[in-house]
């Protein structure tokens, strides 16, 4: 099988077992599959309404609800779609604040669009234990205000 073909067949395996048991566990991977398809026909619709059926799910763990939110933030960020990979990242951490990804792509959207005020609030809710250079960096720019 190609690789394409490959894709198809799990994809459906685990669209028939979503479909069949209701299992959360499908829908999340479900979700995962699509997100990250490596052909360039994402289906935007089909995240959103399987992310969406992720983030409603009362089995599916916090964790698994914030990589949801993270990842269709990440589709829209790659649309360049600012305004809802903004939304979708800071709905991220509603589910985990402690985790960097999400803070970090917010950071970066608010200083492309030279809102640095908001970046630098942003880098202050971020844990000081990330050490990460962006983060120390950001905090030190208090001139700036």
């Amino acid at each position: 099988m190609t690789s394409k073909e490959k894709f198809n067949f799990y994809f459906s395996k685990l669209l028939d077992d979503y479909e069949s048991t209701g299992s959360p566990r499908s829908l999340f991977y479900l979700f995962k599959t699509l997100v990250e398809t490596p052909y360039e026909s994402v289906d935007l619709d089909k995240i959103l309404y399987y992310g969406k059926k992720c983030l409603d799910s009362e089995t599916i763990g916090n964790d698994e609800k914030y990589i949801c939110s993270f990842f269709i933030g990440d589709v829209y960020f790659n649309k360049e779609s600012f305004n809802n990979a903004s939304f979708w990242y800071e709905k991220s951490l509603n589910y985990n604040r402690k985790r960097k990804e999400s803070l970090a792509r917010l950071m970066q959207i608010q200083c492309n669009l030279k809102n640095y005020e908001y970046a630098y609030k942003i880098g202050c809710i971020a844990d000081i234990e990330y050490k990460s250079d962006f983060f120390v960096k950001l905090r030190d720019v208090n001139e700036i205000f």
